[in-house]
């Protein structure tokens, strides 16, 4: 894949695809559709000042809230990092992976709500990635039963 295609506006990180439907090895001078994705940093340009970033499948980009009322300023790290789950384009890239309903699950879990745009409201998801969460979240489950400390003395062997 070109890594000026991956800067681009019509480029699609979740599907890996060219918007425009050019093809990925298209050379810059050649590509009528380029425009500058402008929320995607530089990693030099993070080391000047804090700047709230999410890491998505693009790379580091400038993190949007997932809603206008969502303060990514407490949400963030000391780093300016914020999870994912918080932005618009984490929400963009769980929905793709999860599907909505699991999203929804995901997204739930943090305290917020999943902001769903039209196109995506029939996304399904990838299987693997659902059964991988759903194994996950059984596990979890099945651990909060185990009981490490006893709430009566235990009775000592001599």
């Amino acid at each position: 894949m070109n890594d000026i295609c991956r800067k681009c506006g019509n480029y699609n990180p979740i599907r890996e695809s060219c918007q425009l439907e050019h093809p990925m090895e298209t050379v810059i001078s050649t590509c009528s559709g380029y425009t500058r994705y402008l929320n995607l940093l530089s990693p030099t340009k993070l080391s000047t000042k804090v700047v709230l970033t999410v890491v998505t499948r693009r790379g580091i980009e400038r993190a949007i809230p997932a809603y206008p009322e969502l303060d990514l300023t407490s949400k963030a790290n000391s780093s300016g990092e914020v999870d994912r789950v918080y932005t618009f384009q984490g929400q963009r890239e769980l929905i793709h992976e999860y599907g909505v309903k699991f999203a929804s699950d995901i997204v739930s879990a943090k305290g917020i709500h999943l902001h769903i745009l039209q196109k995506e409201l029939n996304e399904t998801g990838n299987l693997d990635k659902i059964r991988i969460y759903l194994e996950e979240k059984q596990k979890k489950q099945k651990s909060k039963g185990l009981y490490w400390m006893s709430e009566s003395p235990i009775e000592v062997w001599t």
